[in-house]
C-alpha cells in the first residue's frame, strides 16, 4: 500500500517574504545576542553563554488561522544542545506554539504560554536534519484548526493537536543552552 501524501493543497499565497524590507521583524542587540537583517535572510546570533537564552524574533502585520507556511532554515554555527526554530500562532512575545529543531538533528512541538510549556511532540530524531552545522532545511509547517502537520524538505515528519491557539502571526527563534554559540539565518518564507 503506497504512502498517503500528508502535504497540503496549497491554494493563496498570503505572504511571500525575502526579507528585504527591514522593519517586518522585530531586530535587537544586546551582550546576549542579536536578530538582525543580512542579504535577504534574517540571522539570529547568541554567542557563548554561560547560561540559557533564547532570542525571538516577531514578523508583524501578520495574522493567520489555517495556514502552509514554508522557510528556508540555515543554522551556520550550531552545536550542543541548542535549538532554533519556527514560532507560529503567535499572540505574543511569550504566547505561541514552537517547533524546536535542534543541532542533533532532533524535532519538538511545544505550546508556551508565559512561563508555561507543554509539549505536543516530544523529541523524535529523524534522518531529515544532519546534525550540527551548517545545513539547510525547507521547514514547512500546516495548520488547520487544531491540527498541525511537520514537514522538513517536502518530507512529512509528524502531527499533533491542540485546541488553545486558533490564529495569530508567525515568528523564529535561537536558544542557547548555554556552552556554545549559535547562529542561524532564515530566509524565503511563504505563507
Amino acid at each position: 500500500q503506497a504512502t498517503p501524501d500528508l502535504r497540503p493543497a496549497v491554494e493563496e499565497l498570503l505572504l511571500e517574504d525575502d526579507f528585504s524590507q527591514p522593519g517586518a521583524w522585530t531586530t535587537q542587540r544586546s551582550d546576549f545576542g542579536s536578530a538582525a537583517y543580512g542579504k535577504n535572510e534574517l540571522t539570529l546570533a547568541l554567542p557563548i553563554l554561560e547560561s540559557r537564552y533564547t532570542l525571538n524574533s516577531l514578523r508583524s502585520g501578520l495574522t493567520v488561522s489555517d495556514f502552509y507556511l514554508e522557510m528556508t532554515v540555515s543554522p551556520s554555527l550550531c552545536g550542543g544542545e541548542n535549538s532554533y526554530g519556527i514560532l507560529f500562532r503567535t499572540q505574543s512575545d511569550t504566547q505561541y506554539y514552537r517547533l524546536q529543531i535542534s543541532c542533533a538533528g532532533q524535532l519538538r512541538l511545544e505550546r508556551v504560554r508565559g512561563s508555561e510549556i507543554s509539549v505536543l511532540q516530544d523529541w523524535i530524531n529523524t534522518g531529515a536534519i544532519p546534525p550540527n552545522a551548517p545545513v539547510s532545511l525547507r521547514v514547512g509547517i500546516w495548520a488547520s484548526r487544531k491540527e498541525m502537520r511537520v514537514f522538513l524538505n517536502d518530507g512529512y515528519q509528524f502531527s499533533a493537536s491542540d485546541s488553545i491557539f486558533y490564529e495569530g502571526g508567525i515568528g523564529v527563534f535561537a536558544r542557547s543552552m548555554g556552552g556554545s554559540a549559535l547562529t542561524v539565518n532564515f530566509s524565503n518564507l511563504k505563507v
